[in-house]
């Protein structure tokens, strides 16, 4: 570095005395932004500007030449907070400007989930809307080796209708499946085979642990009961749809209407049929529930994270996000279109923190 005084030249004797020539306002803001003052006093590259771009940070200090004027503070070109009327500011004072975000806060269901939090689903890193954007962002992350993704959850209604159950009737077969089969939430159907072949899918009305299933109007002499994918809603006999099932069953004719599954039985049992009578009648009834569905935001191995990366969240991004250099920190963007039946497209991109970007 340099030195304070020419070679050859003393300090003098007389007392230096400093004056300080300039202001501050504080200020708090969640987002990155711009102050912008009705005259040049910021004063940085050498040369006073109007407006300077501020990160996001609580207590943030920034120091202006003294003026006479207005100022305002704008979040993407959304103006925040504003002094409309002049108002003469002074040297040698500092003026609050408090918190500069006057909107409410919209926070993503979408956060960031990695090796830098322990992968934590509970307390993933929010994701804040930025002001006339669809953009999310969450500013000055420490990412660790391992990476992250951006995880979340979507939830919509579904509604189920559940058919009448009058049970015991002649027109109705019953299955009581045994520990194996109830494993995993499986649900259950009854192939009709013997005179053509039909399909039809099983139900427990009044949660009793016993299935029922009205027999289809053609006359089938046989029967298979299946453990079925509850994930899946058609019933066939693809691997991924059809669990187990039971050996080739004759449908009884001396009025025993209910297949008992063995205890640890998987496959292939062909016994034992009794009678089942439903001592309650269950009505026809709606049920409505929410479906919550999570998902893994990553990359492909082709994918540029420093632009923005388009996804699709049903068949793209199962890489974690990685970086090249984890000593450093990052601002990421998040956004994401309307939800379909599939789905969703997705877009972010990671920037080394204070760098500008584009906002969707």
């Amino acid at each position: 570095g340099g030195s304070l005084y020419g070679e050859g030249n003393n300090f003098p004797e007389e007392p230096i005395t400093l004056t300080a020539d300039n202001a501050f306002f504080r200020l708090s803001s969640v987002f990155a932004g711009t102050l912008t003052a009705s005259e040049p006093v910021f004063s940085y590259d050498g040369e006073l500007h109007s407006s300077i771009s501020l990160r996001p940070g609580e207590d943030v200090y920034v120091a202006f030449m003294p003026f006479e004027g207005t100022l305002n503070y704008s979040i993407n070109g959304v103006v925040q907070k504003e002094l409309s009327a002049a108002k003469e500011f002074t040297a040698k004072k500092i003026y609050p400007l408090g918190n500069v975000v006057t909107s409410e806060l919209e926070v993503s269901n979408f956060g960031i989930v990695g090796a830098h939090q322990g992968w934590n689903t509970e307390n993933k890193d929010a994701m804040y809307l930025i002001p006339g954007s669809n953009t999310y962002v969450c500013y000055d992350v420490k990412f660790a080796s391992g990476g992250f993704k951006i995880y979340g959850e979507t939830s919509k209604t579904v509604t189920i209708e559940h058919p009448e159950v009058t049970g015991g009737e002649t027109g109705y077969l019953f299955l009581k499946p045994n520990s194996n089969w109830t494993q995993a939430n499986a649900r259950f159907a009854a192939y009709f085979f013997g005179n053509g072949e039909e399909w039809v899918s099983m139900t427990d009305a009044n949660k009793d642990g016993i299935y029922a299933v009205q027999k289809p109007s053609k006359t089938y002499p046989k029967v298979i009961f299946c453990r079925m994918n509850p994930d899946t809603t058609a019933n066939n006999w693809n691997n991924d749809t059809k669990w187990n099932q039971t050996g080739d069953l004759k449908i009884p004719t001396d009025g025993k209407n209910l297949f008992t599954v063995p205890s640890g039985a998987w496959d292939g049992s062909t016994s034992t049929w009794s009678v089942h009578t439903v001592v309650e009648h269950q009505d026809a009834w709606t049920e409505v529930t929410e479906e919550i569905t999570s998902y893994w935001i990553g990359k492909n191995a082709s994918d540029n994270i420093s632009n923005w990366v388009t996804g699709y969240s049903d068949n793209t991004g199962s890489t974690n996000i990685t970086l090249s250099n984890y000593n450093k920190t990052y601002d990421v963007y998040f956004s994401r279109d309307a939800d379909q039946d599939w789905g969703f497209v997705y877009y972010f991109t990671v920037l080394e923190s204070g760098k500008a970007v584009t906002l969707k």
